[in-house]
């Protein structure tokens, strides 16, 4: 090319850019992320059967493939997403972020049972290392040992999980015998349930606050005297419910006792006597 007389119409210097061949063409759209192995594609399906694939059904697709093979394989969760019609980064974010899924690269499946040690600082300090070093040998090859971070049991500690079972005060032996009865978690439930509770007296205080008949309230002379009008505002916690008022009509918040967690807002008016 002509540095002093360069082509008029953009071209590479051959014809001007209109000939046979000028320029570069755009190679054809090739897909991001993980391409979609076909036989992973069909298994996804199969468990999937006639099922909605709306996004807010995610988790429990997850599951049926978590439950079905034990793990979730990286192709199975590539062909999920392709499935439901979701980018693969949603898919592995939400996968991810719940331990009940045991989310796996490429490579063989996983042993069929899962222990993992909690090697947080004290865990660590009660024998967590010596475990992680003892049971894959004791052990052996059917059992996968792996780290895990803080299962919120420091005070039976060292703790270990097989599958999402948690075994306390966790030695080679007493988790050999669990792993051998490869447990299944439960939800937990409750001694009392929630009608025995209300029959009980419980939230009897919540309803007379929402009926304006709190009778822990004590108001100052001077402001019950006049008409003023009130905003309160009710926190409840997973602890007590406290009320407090945006004015001076009470000195001090209340503080009223049935477990729940909601927040409300209120307005009342007090009236001159």
């Amino acid at each position: 090319m002509n540095m002093h007389n360069p082509p008029q119409n953009g071209g590479n210097g051959h014809g001007g850019g209109k000939g046979k061949g000028a320029g570069r063409r755009k190679s054809g759209r090739t897909p991001k992320g993980r391409q979609i192995d076909p036989a992973a594609l069909a298994d996804v399906q199969a468990l999937l059967t006639d099922r909605p694939r709306r996004r807010d059904l995610l988790i429990e697709h997850l599951h049926l493939i978590q439950d079905h093979y034990g793990h979730i394989s990286a192709p199975h969760l590539a062909a999920l997403a392709f499935e439901m019609k979701m980018a693969q980064a949603e898919v592995y974010e939400v996968a991810t972020f719940y331990a009940h899924f045991d989310v796996v690269k490429d490579g063989p499946a996983p042993p069929p049972v899962t222990i993992r040690v909690c090697d947080s600082l004290s865990c660590a300090m009660a024998g967590a290392e010596k475990l992680l070093a003892a049971l894959p040998g004791a052990l052996g090859k059917d059992v996968r040992v792996v780290r895990a971070p803080c299962m919120g049991a420091c005070d039976r500690a060292p703790v270990a999980a097989v599958g999402h079972v948690q075994t306390f005060h966790a030695t080679v032996d007493n988790l050999a015998a669990v792993a051998k009865a490869k447990p299944h978690a439960h939800a937990w439930h409750p001694s009392t349930d929630f009608a025995a509770y209300r029959q009980a007296g419980g939230y009897a205080l919540l309803k007379d606050v929402l009926a304006g008949k709190n009778p822990r309230r004590a108001c100052s002379p001077s402001i019950a005297t006049r008409a003023s009008p009130v905003r309160s505002r009710i926190v409840i916690t997973s602890k007590s419910i406290r009320t407090v008022s945006s004015k001076a009509c009470c000195s001090r918040p209340t503080w009223l006792r049935p477990p729940t967690l909601i927040f409300m807002c209120a307005t009342s008016i007090r009236k001159s006597g």
